[in-house]
């Protein structure tokens, strides 16, 4: 079954769960990169992410290959921003014509999840959301089991959209 991992990334915590669930699976990696960076540390930090997000911004992406029609399952990413996605992947959801996929979701925060995963299904109706999982600093805390929780869950994941994709 043909899965890609499309994530943004700002302090590496995501990418690091990217990366892990894209070896699990062997599946394909896509990273979502402004053109312009966001503070990394700072007030800045908080409040330029919080602000976009609020605003509802699009910040325009370096350029991507990424060809939606080749995959079963689509495996998004994000930091939890002012309780919601990282602004990228809004553009993302701008740019593609997302429509009857199977999405699992992940997201990397400090706190909570907030509305993260209801936002992003709000974003793209028309698909068959199969799971979701939020974890907490992984590069921070509990890396290891962080790692093993992420895996397990892409697995069970994968099995059940195969089967899904069979019937």
């Amino acid at each position: 079954m043909n899965s890609v991992i499309i994530f943004y990334s700002l302090e590496g915590n995501t990418r690091f769960i990217a990366q892990t669930i894209a070896q699990t699976i062997r599946g394909d990696i896509v990273e979502l990169k402004p053109l312009k960076k966001y503070a990394s540390k700072g007030f800045l930090k908080f409040f330029a992410g919080g602000k976009d997000v609020l605003l509802k911004k699009t910040p325009p992406l370096e350029t991507y290959q990424l060809d939606l029609n080749h995959y079963q399952l689509l495996i998004l990413g994000t930091p939890v921003w002012a309780g919601s996605y990282a602004p990228p992947l809004k553009t993302f959801f701008q740019q593609q014509l997302i429509e009857q996929k199977n999405i699992a979701l992940f997201c990397c925060c400090s706190g909570s999840c907030g509305k993260t995963f209801d936002n992003i299904k709000a974003e793209m109706p028309q698909n068959n959301f199969v799971g979701e999982i939020c974890l907490f600093d992984p590069l921070k805390k509990n890396r290891e089991s962080q790692v093993e929780q992420a895996k397990k869950w892409i697995k069970t994941i994968q099995q059940q959209v195969q089967s899904q994709v069979k019937g």
